[in-house]
């Protein structure tokens, strides 16, 4: 089953983070919108029980933010690890 997993990073003040890459496995997904202008919302294609997603070019720990927009109806259960950019 394909979820549509729409996500974005906080960072310390709660504010949007631009997104410019994610690595899933071994493909890199870049993300741009037409105008230039930056990304904040990213939708990640969830397909397996599991699957571990690393954001690229992050600035700061972030925190994440899930289901966007109520971007799939699910229960999500994460374990978000502790890990330097």
């Amino acid at each position: 089953m394909l979820l549509p997993l729409a996500v974005g990073l906080l960072d310390s003040k709660g504010h949007d983070m631009s997104l410019s890459s994610v690595k899933e496995g071994t493909s890199l997904h870049n993300f741009s919108n037409p105008d230039g202008s930056s990304v904040t919302t990213a939708v990640l294609r969830v397909d397996k029980a599991e699957q571990e997603f690393t954001f690229l070019d992050v600035k700061e720990k972030p925190v994440a933010s899930l289901l966007r927009n109520f971007s799939a109806p699910v229960r999500l259960e994460e374990d978000q690890q502790k890990s330097a950019n």
